[in-house]
C-alpha cells in the first residue's frame, strides 16, 4: 500500500485546493499522448524514407579538342526536344527540362519512385565568355548534347610575324 501512496503523492500535489489543477493537468497529458503519437509516426516516416536533395540535372562539361568550345552533356531520359529549353547569356547557359505529366500515373500505387516527373533547371557558368549566338543543341538517345563556342575574343590567337623584305 505504502507503494500506491507513493506513486499517488508524486502525481498530485499535497495541497487540496490544487485538485482542479490536477483535472487541468490529466487533459494536457492526454493531449501529450496523442501529440507524441504523432511525433512518433512522423519521426518513424523520417527514418524509413531519408530526406533526399531536390531532383537536379546532372552533367559533364569538357572543353572540345581544338579548344575553342565547351562541350556539356546532361542526361534526360525520355524527354524530347520539346520539353528543353536552352538559353544563354555571354556569361552562361540556363537548361530547363519540363518532362510530361503521365496519365497513368495516378492509377498506380508506387512502392518507390526515383524518376522525378518535376521541372528542374541548372545554370552553367564557364572561365571565358562564350557566345551565344553559335550555340548548337541536339538530343540523341537521351542525352542533350551543347555545344558552346568560346567568344571570339575571350580566345587565344598566335600571330606570327613575317620578316621584312628587303
Amino acid at each position: 500500500m505504502r507503494e500506491a501512496e507513493r506513486s499517488y503523492s508524486i502525481l498530485t500535489p499535497c495541497r487540496p485546493h490544487s485538485y482542479a489543477a490536477l483535472s487541468r493537468f490529466d487533459g494536457v497529458i492526454q493531449q501529450g499522448t496523442s501529440l507524441r503519437r504523432t511525433m512518433e509516426q512522423l519521426m518513424d516516416e523520417a527514418l524509413r524514407t531519408p530526406a533526399l536533395p531536390p531532383p537536379r540535372l546532372t552533367a559533364d562539361i569538357y572543353e572540345s579538342v581544338d579548344g575553342d568550345a565547351y562541350i556539356v552533356e546532361i542526361p534526360v531520359p525520355g524527354l524530347d526536344a520539346t520539353k528543353i529549353d536552352v538559353e544563354a547569356t555571354p556569361e552562361m547557359l540556363t537548361v530547363v527540362t519540363r518532362p510530361r505529366e503521365q496519365s497513368s500515373r495516378q492509377a498506380r500505387r508506387y512502392l518507390v519512385q526515383e524518376h522525378h516527373q518535376e521541372p528542374t533547371s541548372r545554370v552553367f557558368q564557364f572561365p571565358d565568355e562564350i557566345d551565344p549566338d553559335r550555340i548548337a543543341a541536339t538530343v540523341q538517345a537521351g542525352m542533350l548534347k551543347i555545344q558552346v563556342p568560346k567568344a571570339a575574343a575571350g580566345r587565344r590567337r598566335v600571330i606570327k610575324l613575317t620578316p621584312p623584305s628587303s
